[in-house]
């Protein structure tokens, strides 16, 4: 059999958000793509049958439960990662979009989409959150794709930013090199405001 093309760089970035757990499996992880594409992109209806795959099991059950899923080898919306790889994978993408590269491309196009995630936006000083501060997904009034946008006091300017489980955030200010990486044990119980807007806007922790 022979090898199948190598995926471009921007089908990385839309794929490892899909499939982090068949990353490390290359020739296997972009067999089992083609096979999966081939029936829903002939149907016309490309990424269902990705779906249908994700959500059955070997038994032939649809809509299983993500444990069941899971135990079967199946992909996880989300990724394990270090704070150290927070930080590369931030401080990768900000070179993306700064030197334009085919990932940089693509990050500024999903930017340029980008959309209203349609949700009163709070102000950085409420205090509705479970005793805690908001974040920045809390912040923000547009979405592009994996990425919060648009912030209270911020807008205007091309931050990217990502929350992750109990509070994780990155938030990268593509035109000033600013790249804030918050690791954290609980959502909304640390100030976003003092140590992540402050440091973005300001280049420091007033």
């Amino acid at each position: 059999m022979t090898n199948p093309p190598r995926r471009s760089l921007q089908e990385q970035y839309i794929l490892s958000a899909k499939f982090p757990r068949l990353l490390k499996y290359e020739t296997k992880f972009e067999t089992s793509l083609l096979t999966y594409n081939m029936s829903s992109f002939r149907s016309g209806n490309p990424g269902i049958g990705i779906i249908r795959e994700m959500h059955t099991l070997a038994d032939g059950r649809f809509n299983a439960s993500s444990k069941d899923r899971i135990a079967e080898g199946a992909g996880k919306y989300s990724i394990w990662a270090t704070r150290y790889d927070y930080l590369r994978i931030a401080k990768a993408m900000m070179d993306d979009w700064q030197t334009n590269t085919c990932e940089g491309k693509y990050l500024k196009e999903i930017y340029q989409r980008r959309i209203s995630n349609n949700r009163r936006q709070s102000n950085w000083r409420d205090n509705r959150f479970g005793g805690g501060k908001p974040n920045f997904g809390q912040e923000a009034s547009r979405y592009a794709g994996q990425f919060h946008t648009d912030f209270s006091g911020l807008k205007g300017k091309n931050i990217l930013a990502m929350n992750g489980y109990n509070g994780q955030q990155i938030i990268m200010d593509m035109d000033n090199s600013r790249i804030v990486v918050i690791a954290a044990a609980k959502s909304n119980h640390y100030d976003s405001y003092k140590l992540g807007f402050e440091p973005i806007k300001y280049g420091r922790i007033r």
